[in-house]
């Protein structure tokens, strides 16, 4: 083994892994409900098995996450890479219903490549340099997403094309295994010594200790939030965020049912998504500067992305879909800056950390329960998912109208005077 100990190569090794770590997982996408439906699932079967994987991850995420502070980043995340790799084999060959939800288990384990990798950047990375660090891994990962699901929809129209497309996916992690295996070195603490904890020692009781230590800091934390202020942003917070992910998660099923479209045709309009949401984040700081209040971008924007949702409901072919496709990036983008500065704004000290904290922990939640939610809604008819979150987002509005996000600093500054 030759490991690298220039931290320049580094980086470029954990671009490189964060490239084909989404490339792998992307290329599955546009491919998997369509699959479990030829089994005979019906989509709430399909939500289901989303919102099961989404729950594995949201469980297992903090507990990796301590492991991999305790043994060592790039032990763990070698671990992790041969799991998901075991994972995605064993879909490409599942034969039934039950084992396709089986195995998805260990990605939804040990799918946590992505936060280990910048994990191990950040431990390594002059504070300094930091945030370009990450931001470059973030761009090379999203490259990644562009390019999966453009590759998953080819790989479809071939005999077994998703035992193909599995194939290649699991192919991927073991490729990254090797890499790490072979050039990635063990990070060190931060007095300098190299980690030398093993999965032997002491790591599962103590990272299941830490992980409670951590809960408990964080259920008692909760308890110094004024909610009597801050209800109203967390539930728009969780109304919007609902509403964006149930479009997002039942997407490909919709636009089956809808417009009968082909793999091929959803993995473009994937990568076409990550394509124009990449290029939002070069204009979302412009925008941002051109409002002096987040309280009314938040509610312009929050208005827009109901719009948008309502006339995807009336859509009559998918090009309508990829044209929406760039004010729901856009809008999407500005919300969540302008969601984490009312936040801050209306923060009390200390409590900032435990906000967003709490705003992310939401939408983790979100995240688990809305594949499930869109699976069940789709039961009632094709366009039923996008007209859920349509609701959802439009509820979100109304509460914006009626209860202004910025009236709790006004009450304040007239107390005040």
């Amino acid at each position: 083994m030759t490991k690298v100990t220039s931290n320049s190569t580094i980086f470029l090794l954990i671009y490189i892994l964060g490239f084909i770590d989404l490339l792998g997982v992307s290329m599955i996408i546009p491919l998997l409900s369509r699959h479990v439906r030829s089994f005979g699932a019906s989509p709430s079967i399909v939500g289901f098995l989303g919102s099961t994987y989404g729950t594995l991850q949201l469980i297992s995420s903090p507990l990796v996450g301590h492991w991999s502070d305790l043994s060592g980043r790039q032990n763990v995340l070698l671990i992790c890479l041969l799991c998901s790799a075991g994972g995605y084999f064993m879909l490409g060959a599942a034969a039934s219903i039950v084992f396709i939800f089986v195995s998805r288990i260990p990605a939804g384990l040990f799918k946590h490549s992505q936060s280990i990798c910048k994990a191990y950047l950040s431990d390594i990375a002059p504070a300094s340099e930091r945030a370009r660090v990450l931001g470059r891994f973030n761009s090379a990962s999203s490259v990644g997403f562009i390019v999966g699901p453009v590759i998953g929809g080819h790989l479809s129209v071939y005999e077994n094309g998703f035992l193909l497309a599995a194939s290649c996916a699991g192919a991927t992690f073991i490729f990254c295994s090797a890499v790490t295996w072979w050039f990635l070195p063990e990070t060190c603490s931060e007095n300098g010594a190299v980690s030398t904890a093993t999965p032997g020692n002491n790591v599962p009781s103590g990272a299941t200790g830490k992980a409670g230590r951590a809960l408990k800091l964080f259920v008692t934390t909760l308890g110094s939030i004024h909610w009597a202020e801050m209800w109203d942003l967390f539930l728009v917070k969780l109304l919007l965020g609902l509403g964006v992910l149930v479009y997002r998660s039942s997407l490909t099923l919709v636009l089956e049912e809808r417009f009968d479209a082909t793999p091929v045709q959803i993995g473009y309009l994937m990568s076409a998504n990550g394509v124009i949401a990449a290029s939002s984040g070069m204009v979302v700081g412009y925008i941002t500067n051109l409002y002096a209040n987040h309280a009314r971008m938040n509610t312009h924007f929050t208005f827009l992305l109901s719009v948008v949702m309502v006339t995807m409901v009336y859509v009559p072919s998918i090009w309508f879909i990829y044209a929406l496709t760039v004010p729901l990036a856009f809008s999407t983008a500005l919300l969540r800056i302008s969601a984490t500065e009312l936040l801050v704004k209306r923060a009390h000290g200390h409590d900032i950390g435990t906000l967003i904290g709490a705003s992310q922990s939401i939408l983790s939640g979100a995240r688990s329960i809305s594949p499930f939610i869109g699976g069940l809604s789709l039961e009632l008819g094709a366009v039923a998912p996008v007209i859920c979150s349509a609701v959802l987002i439009s509820t979100g509005c109304v509460v914006l109208l009626i209860w202004p996000p910025d009236r709790d600093m006004t009450v304040k500054k007239q107390k005040s005077n």
